[in-house]
């Protein structure tokens, strides 16, 4: 069979297919949240040359759709949310800030990268990092002992545990702001959580919220790691054929 052949059959079951990732999204995005994430993907050009592309992914926990765009631009976003107007957990990105506002969607920060910068910074400053990532660790110590309970008492949970400690790690990184190199790892894990601290402990409002955007990232996973052997998307329409499939 001819490439063009086989390609064929790609390309009439991913037609088939798109009503039923239609219906994904419109199930996604009917819910009270999402969570969303990108990556990148290889455009082949015509007649030569590639570019970077995204396939974006929004999920609700249970289903998972995908969108993708020729790049990074804010039209990703609004093509993946469109009047969405949940809470949206995502990183910051500020590409999404567009697509939130038209919706009015409210954001869920992500503690999981917040805890890779201190992570990073424990290289260079061991005892301010440390006593942070001890902080935050207990904060998914309570995540850990709320699994398997419903909304209202996970929430409950988080009033009498998570509260608390989100006041000590507030105060924690001002006291590190004072102490901190503006341009050091610590300095710059310091201000990348101050500047989203109202969005990082919005997660306390609500017990359906989530602590991270885990979630997006699992979704995810299985293009980076197939992009290792399909390589490329050959065109624009065949990177819409595989968000659909």
């Amino acid at each position: 069979l001819s490439a063009s052949t086989l390609l064929s059959f790609i390309n009439q079951g991913a037609a088939l297919l798109s009503p039923i990732a239609e219906a994904v999204f419109r199930t996604v995005l009917a819910g009270p949240f999402v969570h969303v994430d990108e990556t990148p993907v290889t455009m082949k050009l015509k007649p030569q040359g590639t570019k970077t592309a995204y396939l974006y992914t929004c999920t609700d926990r249970e289903q998972v759709g995908f969108r993708f765009a020729t790049g990074r631009s804010q039209q990703g976003p609004i093509d993946l949310l469109g009047d969405y107007a949940g809470y949206v957990h995502r990183d910051a990105y500020a590409g999404y800030l567009e697509a939130m506002r038209r919706g009015g969607a409210t954001w869920i920060a992500c503690w999981a990268h917040v805890r890779r910068g201190f992570h990073e910074a424990l290289k260079t400053d061991t005892m301010g990092a440390s006593k942070l990532l001890a902080m935050i660790q207990l904060l998914y110590r309570v995540e850990a002992d709320a699994k398997g309970l419903d909304d209202a008492a996970r929430q409950q949970m988080r009033a009498e545990r998570s509260v608390p400690m989100l006041t000590r790690i507030e105060a924690e990184l001002k006291e590190q702001q004072r102490t901190a190199l503006p341009q050091s790892a610590l300095g710059k894990a310091v201000a990348y959580a101050q500047n989203q601290w109202p969005a990082l402990i919005r997660y306390v409002e609500h017990g359906m919220l989530g602590i991270d955007n885990n979630e997006a990232e699992r979704a995810i996973r299985p293009i980076a790691v197939g992009r290792k052997n399909w390589l490329v998307a050959g065109s624009e329409e065949g990177g819409h054929r595989a968000a659909i499939l």
